[in-house]
């Protein structure tokens, strides 16, 4: 793979270097990528960031992929723990982001991940505005669903629960519960037509299909435990350890954030010190 890719990027940076300026963009996005299988970030970075120079500079011309171009460069930005500069990127482009494009909930989530990444412990607290964005932000994600961008729409819902309970309560058990139980709501639901969407889509998309079902499992299992904590119901709490267990043996962890989860759940089970009945 290597290989290939290093000859095709001979044959891309030779078409950059020709008269064709009407595919510059194209070229340049399928050379980034090229570059992020050589894991040749600094030739990538340097790429996009004359794309990017192009969108701040001439905005009038029709390009076609902005959104692409500069979620490629902020998740490079972070690769190279330029964080700021990646924040300061988005914060640029994202107002001109298309609703439609699968980039823009992309760019959101990674967006708020960056974010809250800055928002230090002792300012997880109601009052804080920045807090109160990011939590904004990933409840739109996650309500402005499309079947096909998941993960995206299903990390953001997560991330969400876990945000709202940090700031509130730790171990605030009922809240997990009822935003678990909400979450779970608006991802079954076909009482809207972007439900309706939504869910007739799972019938089409079959490799998403594989990834909506293995994070709603995880949904299930977080579900059991925290009900197993609040009512010391051992049994609920064996009925997670399975479905998490499913989930690693039968290779259904589909993504690194699922498998984080998974296992950060495997171990609040066996810390957790249960009350003798």
């Amino acid at each position: 793979m290597v290989a290939y890719s290093k000859n095709a990027s001979i044959i891309y940076t030779e078409l950059l270097n020709s008269e064709d300026t009407e595919n510059v963009e194209e070229f340049s996005i399928k050379l980034a990528y090229l570059y992020t299988l050589q894991d040749n970030l600094d030739d990538e970075a340097s790429l996009l960031e004359k794309l990017i120079h192009n969108y701040r500079f001439y905005p009038e011309n029709p390009f076609k992929a902005p959104e692409q171009a500069i979620f490629e460069l902020a998740k490079i930005y972070e690769k190279q723990n330029l964080k700021e500069k990646a924040i300061s990127l988005y914060e640029e482009f994202i107002q001109i982001f298309k609703k439609e494009n699968r980039f823009k909930s992309q760019s959101l989530l990674h967006l708020s991940r960056l974010w809250l990444s800055n928002v230090a412990k002792e300012d997880f607290v109601v009052s804080n505005k920045e807090l109160e964005k990011i939590i904004s932000t990933l409840k739109t994600v996650s309500f402005q669903k499309i079947f096909e961008n998941e993960p995206t729409h299903l990390e953001a819902a997560l991330d969400y629960v876990d945000v709202v309970c940090y700031m509130e309560n730790n171990e605030c058990y009922e809240k997990r519960l009822f935003l678990l139980g909400r979450l779970k709501e608006n991802f079954t639901s076909t009482e809207d037509v972007i439900s309706q969407d939504y869910q007739a889509m799972r019938e089409v998309l079959k490799d998403k299909e594989k990834i909506y079902s293995a994070y709603m499992l995880e949904v299930a299992a977080e579900k059991n435990i925290y009900l197993g904590f609040l009512e010391n119901d051992q049994k609920r709490i064996d009925k997670a350890r399975l479905q998490l267990t499913r989930l690693q043996e039968n290779e259904l962890i589909c993504t690194k954030y699922l498998e984080d989860r998974v296992n950060e759940h495997l171990k609040l089970i066996e810390e957790y010190p249960f009350e003798e009945k």
